[in-house]
């Protein structure tokens, strides 16, 4: 039977390995990216440390990577620390699956699925400018619908929208909006392609309200069992 590992929380993870990165600069205290040449961001956008020598593109006032992110993917890899086929689902930015795979073995590959165009585009120019096109591979589309090359996944990983549009007020920036607002599915929707891609035994992380029902229920009504619950 498939299974799920249930997340409610913000924690801190710490990188397995440490790797020679170049381009950082330490001032104060801080370690700080050199943003000339390559891989410079464009105005409205950020270039930020994401974990070891990773990078991440972000919109200055957009959606930002936040640590509910870090502890999807440090319960995620604690889960499965051996699964070498990824997928992570309304992969926004990117932040939740590079996490992941960053603490995975050299393996292993990863599989994303983005609907929003601002953060597909985003999460490409991450990509490039981390040198992960050979291992990471993102699909332009809706979780809802999406076919996938790859059957099954052993380790999948979600960050769904938190309310829904009737109680909670929607940002008028769209890829806020669409990141915390259930515009395009909710947790039922994120339980129900997960059963669909998971390998046996594989496991399911994902952080949602740890006061709503629905967190549990969702998993429940497609057939998945909690395995872990962290508040």
């Amino acid at each position: 039977k498939a299974t799920v590992s249930v997340l409610n929380c913000s924690s801190a993870m710490a990188p397995v390995g440490v790797r020679h990165v170049v381009g950082w600069a330490r001032r104060a205290g801080q370690v700080r990216w050199r943003t000339t040449g390559v891989g410079t961001p464009c105005a409205e956008e950020t270039l930020d440390h994401l974990c070891g020598d990773w990078r991440v593109y972000q919109l200055k006032r957009g959606h930002r990577w936040s640590l509910d992110d870090m502890a999807v993917a440090w319960r995620a890899s604690e889960n499965a620390p051996h699964a070498q086929r990824l997928l992570d689902m309304g992969c926004g930015v990117g932040s939740v699956g590079l996490l992941t795979l960053w603490r995975m073995g050299a393996a292993a590959r990863l599989t994303a699925v983005e609907v929003q165009d601002v953060s597909y585009r985003l999460n490409q120019k991450t990509l490039a400018v981390n040198d992960l096109g050979g291992r990471v591979v993102t699909h332009h589309a809706d979780l809802r619908e999406v076919a996938l090359p790859e059957e099954s996944f052993e380790l999948v990983t979600g960050s769904p929208p938190y309310f829904p549009v009737e109680k909670a007020v929607t940002s008028p920036h769209p890829q806020r909006a669409g990141a915390r607002m259930e515009l395009r599915g909710n947790v039922y929707d994120y339980c129900a392609a997960a059963r669909r891609f998971l390998a046996p035994k594989g496991r399911f992380c994902y952080a949602m309200v740890a006061a709503d029902p629905r967190t549990e229920d969702a998993a429940r009504v497609h057939g998945l069992t909690v395995l872990e619950r962290c508040d």
